[in-house]
C-alpha cells in the first residue's frame, strides 16, 4: 500500500464516498463476539481473551456505530459449539444493509496433514477434531450470508489458516468503489504459528493493537486495510507472530472493504437529546466536548425541576410517606437544590416527630404528660398539640373525680338513710312491743266514727268509739280485769279454757 492511500482524511474519504456517506450511516452494524479463557474439558485454560474481547465490544459501541441491541456475545462457558452455531445460522437473515463483524478470541489449531484449521469452542475435547470449530464450516457461513460488508477477526493460534489459499501480500489501495463492493475479510492474530496470550491481565498483543487504535482514532471514517497495516506493525513490534489480513477467497468478496464510521458529530449529538438520560449519554461518549458544559447546565436543569417536583410531593404526602420521600431527596438531589433540601429536612423532622408523637397513646394523661414532659421532644413540632391534649385529659380527669366524688356522697346519703329508717323501724318495733306488753289490745283497735241511727222511733246519737277487731281472747281479758283490780283473778267465765279462745 503507497503513502498516498497509507491514510484517508475525513475530507478525502467523505470526498471518495460522496452521497454513500449517507448509505453508510444508515447501514446496520452487527456484532458477533466470542472470547474463552477457561475451556470445560483438559484444554488449557487462557488467561486474556475475556478482558479482551469486553473491550473491543465496549470501544465499538461507544465510539463507533455499533448499538448494544445489534449484538451477541458467547463469553466462556457460553461460547459452546451449538451456541456458537445457533448463532451462525442467527446471521443468515442478514440483508444487503447490513454490516457483520465477527470477533474470536480463544484456541486455534491447523492439522498439517490434512491443511485444515479450526477454532475451539468451550466444551471442546483435546485431540478431538470433530468437538472443533472448522474453518470450512465458519468460511461457509460467511459464503451465505448476504450482508454488504463481513469482516472475521480471529485472536487465536493459527488463525491465518483462514487464508491459507491466498498468496497475495500487498493491500490495493482503498477507493469508493472499495465500499461500493460487498468485501468478506479476516484479520488473523497470525500466520500458521502460535500466538501470544499475553501477560496476565492484559490484552494479547494483537487484540491490544486493535483496542487502542480504536480509541486513539479521531478520523470520522477509516477502511479495514487501515487497521490491518497497524496491526501487522505494532503486533510484529511487540510479540513473535505476524498477523496477516486481507479478503477472504471463495466467500463472495468483490473487493470491497468494511469501513468504521465514527458516532455522530458531537454537535449533532448534542442538538439530538432530549432528556435528561440523552445528554448523560452524550457526557459518557464525549468527555472532551465543546458542549461538556452545556449539557451539564441541562442535566441540572432536569435534576432541578426533578428536585421540585419530589418536593412538592413530600409537602403534599401523609405524614407516614414522608420518610422514605426525604431519604429519596437526599439520596438524589441533596446537592441540586440546596433551599429545597432545607425544606426537605424540616419536612423530615416533622415527620419524625409526628411519628413519635403517634406511639404515645392519647387516652391516658400520665402518657401524655410523659411525651412533654420528656427532654427529647423539647422541639417537636406536635408539642403545642400535646399540651392542649394534656390540659383537655386534665380537665376531663378533673371531671371524672368530681363526678366519682358525688356518686361516693349519693351512695352514702343512700345508706344513711337506709340505716336511719333500719334504726327508725328498730325503734317503732321496740316501741310497739313496749305498748303491747301495756296494753294488750294495742294495734287492735278499730276507729268507729260518731254516727245516728232510728230506734223506736226516736233518734239515737252514737259518739266515736274504739272496738277490738278481733274477739277478745282469755289472756286479754284476765291481763285488763287484773290491771283494774288489786287481786288477780284464777279464773275467767269462760266455759272453755284457753288463753286464746274467747271469753
Amino acid at each position: 500500500m503507497s503513502d498516498k492511500n497509507a491514510h484517508l482524511t475525513d475530507n478525502d474519504f467523505e470526498n471518495f464516498l460522496g452521497k454513500d456517506h449517507i448509505a453508510l450511516q444508515k447501514a446496520t452494524n452487527h456484532l458477533f463476539v466470542i472470547g474463552i479463557d477457561n475451556y470445560t474439558n483438559d484444554v488449557t485454560a487462557l488467561t486474556n481473551c475475556v478482558n479482551g474481547a469486553r473491550e473491543f465490544v465496549e470501544i465499538l459501541e461507544k465510539k463507533y456505530h455499533f448499538e448494544p441491541k445489534n449484538k451477541m456475545t458467547f463469553y466462556d462457558e457460553e461460547a459452546t459449539y451449538e451456541n456458537l452455531i445457533y448463532a451462525f445460522e442467527k446471521y443468515t437473515s442478514l440483508t444487503e444493509d447490513d454490516n457483520l463483524l465477527i470477533y474470536f478470541s480463544g484456541h486455534g489449531s491447523f492439522h498439517a496433514h490434512t491443511g485444515l484449521g479450526y477454532l475451539l469452542p468451550v466444551d471442546a475435547k483435546k485431540d478431538k477434531v470433530h468437538t472443533f470449530l472448522h474453518n470450512l464450516i465458519t468460511k461457509a457461513y460467511i459464503k451465505a450470508y448476504k450482508a454488504k460488508h463481513i469482516l472475521f477477526v480471529v485472536d487465536s493460534c493459527y488463525s491465518g489458516a483462514f487464508l491459507l489459499k491466498d498468496d497475495k501480500n500487498e493491500i490495493p489501495p482503498f477507493s469508493v468503489k472499495s465500499y461500493q463492493l460487498a468485501s468478506r475479510w479476516v484479520l488473523a492474530a497470525g500466520h500458521l504459528e502460535p500466538v501470544s496470550d499475553g501477560a496476565s491481565g492484559e490484552n494479547s498483543p494483537f487484540t491490544q493493537a486493535i483496542v487502542s487504535y480504536l480509541k486513539a482514532n479521531q478520523a470520522k471514517t477509516f477502511p479495514i486495510s487501515e487497521l490491518v497495516q497497524h496491526v501487522k506493525m505494532v503486533t510484529a513490534n511487540n510479540a513473535k507472530q505476524t498477523p496477516i489480513g486481507r479478503a477472504l477467497q471463495d466467500a463472495g468478496d468483490e473487493g470491497g472493504e468494511f469501513v468504521f464510521l465514527l458516532r455522530n458529530s458531537d454537535k449533532k449529538e448534542f442538538e439530538a437529546c432530549e432528556n435528561k438520560q440523552d445528554y448523560q449519554r452524550f457526557l459518557q461518549n464525549h468527555k472532551d466536548s465543546r458542549f461538556v458544559p452545556e449539557a451539564t447546565e441541562k442535566i441540572n436543569t432536569f435534576l432541578h425541576e426533578e428536585a421540585r417536583e419530589l418536593y412538592a410531593k413530600i409537602a403534599a404526602a401523609k405524614w407516614q410517606e414522608k420518610p422514605q420521600l426525604c431519604k429519596q431527596f437526599k439520596d438524589n438531589y441533596k446537592d441540586i437544590n440546596r433551599d429545597l433540601y432545607k425544606e426537605v429536612i424540616k419536612e423530615g423532622k416533622k415527620a419524625a416527630d409526628f411519628l413519635a408523637w403517634q406511639k404515645v397513646n392519647k387516652q391516658y394523661e400520665y402518657t401524655v404528660e410523659d411525651f412533654v414532659l420528656d427532654e427529647n421532644h423539647a422541639n417537636n413540632f406536635f408539642l403545642p398539640e400535646a399540651k392542649a391534649l394534656l390540659v383537655e385529659l386534665e380537665k376531663q380527669n378533673s371531671r371524672l373525680e368530681e363526678a366519682e366524688a358525688k356518686g361516693r356522697k349519693k351512695e352514702q346519703d343512700k345508706k344513711a338513710a337506709l340505716e336511719a329508717a333500719r334504726i327508725e323501724k328498730e325503734n317503732a318495733e321496740a316501741e310497739a312491743e313496749r305498748r303491747a306488753k301495756e296494753d294488750p289490745f294495742y294495734g287492735l283497735m278499730v276507729k268507729i266514727p260518731a254516727g245516728s241511727f232510728e230506734r223506736g222511733g226516736q233518734k239515737v246519737s252514737v259518739k266515736a268509739f274504739e272496738m277490738c277487731k278481733y274477739q277478745v281472747t282469755q289472756k286479754q281479758w284476765q291481763e285488763i280485769v287484773d290491771a283494774s283490780t288489786s287481786t288477780k283473778l284464777s279464773s275467767t267465765p269462760s266455759s272453755f279454757k284457753g288463753e286464746n279462745l274467747p271469753v
